[in-house]
């Protein structure tokens, strides 16, 4: 949800100005409730036992489609996970298939055959790749990836669902975790995820 409000950019709706409607974190929760939202809203709630939360997730939700046998694509009544055991149970699953299941999600966060995070909207030009650094100072070194994890692991429930909730609107005055502010948390993790570019700057030469 912080970077969903630090990189939205979805200024009109119809032509009509959206002024502080985070659009694009507003339209993906609502578009399929089987699917789509926060991956807490389908159980998954804390790291310990992620993976396999989610696998349970994925297999409860109906399917848009599969693929049969000749590799048509074709309609099916029942959930991702039915068609999956199908598969097994004919010894026929393979990777693919299972790749097909996992792009039917559409969580803020997915996995693929890469880690997808999905809330930032296109930034203006000539600032495409600004999310993909922000992610990389936060998770691609140890260090930093630590320090943001000890942070957020101090937040309860409470605070992780109003911090979605509060992804709807654009207004960095609204209260956060431990008493900050919504802007005063951007303003935190962007200094971690700029410390965490500035370590692998060093360690590459770049």
């Amino acid at each position: 949800p912080i970077a969903s409000i630090l990189f939205a950019n979805s200024p009109f709706w119809k032509g009509i100005p959206s002024g502080k409607e985070n659009l694009r974190y507003k339209i993906w929760n609502s578009t399929d409730n089987s699917r789509c939202g926060n991956l807490m809203d389908h159980g998954v709630m804390e790291p310990k036992g992620l993976i396999n939360k989610y696998a349970q997730f994925i297999q409860s939700v109906p399917a848009i489609f599969i693929e049969d046998e000749n590799g048509n694509i074709i309609s099916y009544k029942n959930t991702l996970g039915s068609w999956l055991k199908e598969l097994f149970n004919q010894d026929r699953l393979t990777d693919e298939q299972i790749q097909l299941v996992l792009h039917q999600i559409f969580t803020h966060v997915r996995f693929k055959n890469v880690l997808e995070i999905r809330g930032c909207d296109r930034p203006s030009s000539g600032f495409e790749f600004a999310p993909a650094a922000f992610w990389v100072g936060l998770l691609l070194e140890d260090e930093t990836q630590n320090d943001i994890f000890d942070i957020v692991k101090t937040w309860t429930l409470e605070d992780r669902k109003n911090l979605n909730f509060s992804a709807y609107k654009l207004d960095l005055t609204q209260d956060g975790p431990n008493n900050k502010s919504i802007g005063e948390w951007i303003n935190i993790i962007c200094e971690l995820s700029l410390n965490g570019l500035n370590k692998r700057s060093n360690k590459y030469n770049i």
